[in-house]
């Protein structure tokens, strides 16, 4: 008894050591791969254009979490007041700027952007049965970094007068995942790794995957819904798993029941008539971002090739796994999309129907760029060749990359001494400026009356912020010189400061000056 006793001890140390050997040997292969990952996404992401912060849509995004972060003083203006509508990226903003540095925005956009790569060459990888072809790793690689390279955008410009890259790779109605700073819709990039999840047999990390996008980008719900519903088909069809095909379409609902129960508690607001109901809708979808809702303004005739290749994509994938993720989603943003140009409800503008386009265009380019690729070979000569091209190709892409970058960080700014003045006096009151001057708010920390960039979601608040767009446009296009509208303005909305350009001089009866440029004057009132 006591011999076998020793006997079982010894078989568990070895399997422990066995064990302890297997753990290091993946926690090195997890280590090299994260490597890897990371590497192929520097030259990709160094070959895009890159912008400084912030930037363009950070000015209403960051928003809420600078101020939470005690950014200036932005707890004190009126949007902030309003409804947070991603309240997961507003705690990473927060997290980001009160605990770390800036550059971690940065690195966010680094490493989602390496996710991104990575995971469209695993996928073309497992729908074309790709096993160590270096050749269909280095061309696919290649051709990823070259689509959305600045040299491609600039050069397509300048040859066609069209930026191809948009076209091949971004959706429709100006919509996208990479932009080239980091933002809300970048995170699409795990709907992409949800469908590789998927194509794994990973079926509940898939659907966890498409809440977690839809956490930090509400707007991809619908998209994310109708993948959902894909993979449910094709459990239901393919692998006859009726069960399994509702329980992830349930755990998808109950990952993202907290993200709906927020839109629908805290973000519809209270009831209001009808008629004004219907008002902040035309308010939202079709004065504030036409771009985005009205097909006659973002259809034109080049887009039609957009569709062409999504719908290529989905027939050279028939009888793959993927047919019904292309599929199912398309046919879902195609029939919503025909009903709301037929009667252009506004209600039905702001799902964005064609949004699914940010996860099928991009997909769809590089699946067909893959087939096209998957048999090439070179004997050994040429594949050194071959090689040696496609490492000068990728140094290229990324130096000129790096380059546009580099200008855009260098770029002049005609508002940088505006902005500088006004974030080291730290004036008490809010400002009225002109109203396409998004980064003012972000730049100097200071509350304003109104912008264009940034609208809050809510339905009194979005009649608020119409009504803040007009007295800025009134103020602006008047002579400056009604004093009980400035009187007005000053009282209801605490607005002591007002902006105007360097040319205009207001009446010295109700305004002092206390700063002045080339390009701007700032006064205050008496």
């Amino acid at each position: 008894m006591k011999l076998g006793f020793m006997s079982d001890i010894c078989k568990d140390i070895k399997h422990l050591k066995q064990s302890k050997y297997f753990m290091n040997k993946i926690n090195v292969n997890c280590l090299r791969l994260f490597i890897f990952i990371l590497g192929i996404g520097f030259f990709f992401t160094l070959s895009q254009i890159l912008f400084p912060l912030y930037y363009s849509n950070q000015n209403q995004y960051f928003l809420f979490g600078l101020s939470k972060a005690q950014h200036g003083f932005l707890a004190g203006d009126w949007f902030v007041g309003t409804t947070d509508y991603t309240p997961v990226f507003t705690f990473l903003v927060f997290l980001i700027k009160r605990f770390l540095s800036e550059i971690w925005f940065y690195l966010f956009y680094f490493l989602l952007c390496s996710i991104y790569i990575w995971i469209l060459i695993r996928i073309s990888e497992t729908i074309f049965k790709i096993k160590n072809n270096k050749t269909f790793y280095i061309l696919l690689f290649s051709f990823i970094v070259f689509l959305h390279s600045a040299y491609f955008a600039n050069i397509s410009i300048d040859l066609f007068k069209i930026n191809l890259s948009e076209l091949l790779r971004d959706g429709f109605a100006g919509q996208y995942i990479l932009s080239g700073y980091f933002q809300p819709s970048q995170f699409g990039v795990l709907i992409f790794v949800s469908i590789f999840a998927f194509l794994k047999k990973k079926y509940y990390l898939s659907s966890f995957l498409l809440a977690l996008a839809v956490s930090f980008h509400p707007s991809l719900l619908l998209p994310a819904s109708s993948i959902v519903l894909s993979y449910g088909l094709i459990l239901y069809l393919t692998e006859k798993k009726y069960k399994k095909s509702l329980k992830i379409i349930t755990f998808f609902i109950l990952c993202i029941l907290p993200i709906i129960s927020f839109y629908f508690f805290f973000i519809k607001g209270i009831n209001i008539p009808f008629d004004l109901h219907q008002q902040t809708l035309q308010i939202s979808a079709f004065i504030r971002q036409p771009h985005h809702t009205v097909i006659e303004y973002w259809f034109t005739p080049i887009q039609s090739l957009k569709l062409l290749i999504i719908i290529s994509a989905i027939a050279l994938t028939w009888r793959k796994k993927i047919f019904w993720i292309l599929l199912i989603p398309f046919l879902i943003s195609l029939f919503l999309s025909i009903i709301y140009y037929f009667n252009h409800a506004p209600l039905l503008a702001l799902l964005f129907p064609w949004r699914v386009s940010v996860i099928l265009a991009p997909l769809s380019t590089i699946l067909i760029f893959s087939w096209l690729i998957k048999n090439i070979s070179f004997n050994k000569k040429s594949w050194l060749i071959f090689c040696i091209i496609n490492i000068f190709f990728i140094l290229f892409l990324s130096i000129y990359g790096f380059n546009q970058t580099y200008r855009e960080f260098h770029k002049k700014n005609d508002q940088e001494s505006l902005f500088k003045y006004v974030k080291n006096q730290k004036n008490k009151g809010v400002y009225l400026i002109p109203i396409s001057l998004e980064d003012f708010r972000i730049k100097t920390g200071m509350p304003i009356l109104v912008d264009w960039k940034s609208m809050p979601l809510k339905n009194l608040d979005i009649l608020e912020w119409n009504q803040r767009i007009n007295l800025a446009n009134q103020f602006y296009q008047s002579q400056y010189t009604n004093q009980d509208f400035i009187l007005n303005l000053n009282k209801k909305y605490n607005v002591s400061f007002f902006v105007v350009k360097a040319s205009i001089i207001l009446d010295a009866n109700y305004f002092s000056l206390i700063y002045q440029d080339s390009k701007f004057r700032i006064y205050q009132i008496r």
